[in-house]
């Protein structure tokens, strides 16, 4: 459940500043988690925390517009919202069938 949970907070993320690089989103997804409640639970065991979507959003907001040398291709997700669940789709098939673990 959390990988579909984690996949939209991302679409969601990247529709909001489609021109962040999954780097910095990746970054600004961890930073905004909230600790677990569970202390048994660390972040070696269980990842960096649950994740919030509101804090996810608002971090993405939040961050400076990244410096590019030029070139690249980006896509504009709240232009074109069939991509970005298009993009949903496809990462939770490829998590689904295993592809994205052999990367």
């Amino acid at each position: 459940m959390a990988t579909a949970h984690t996949t939209g907070i991302i679409a969601l993320m990247k529709a909001a500043r489609p021109t962040l690089p999954p780097t910095v989103l990746r970054v600004l997804l961890m930073d905004s988690t909230r600790p677990f409640p569970d202390l048994s639970c660390n972040t070696a065991l269980c990842g960096s925390g649950i994740v919030d979507a509101f804090l996810a959003i608002q971090a993405t907001l939040d961050a400076p517009e990244p410096k590019t040398a030029g070139g690249g291709c980006s896509i504009n997700l709240a232009q074109k919202p069939d991509i970005s669940l298009l993009l949903l789709l496809s990462g939770i098939f490829l998590f689904r069938s295993g592809c994205l673990s052999r990367l």
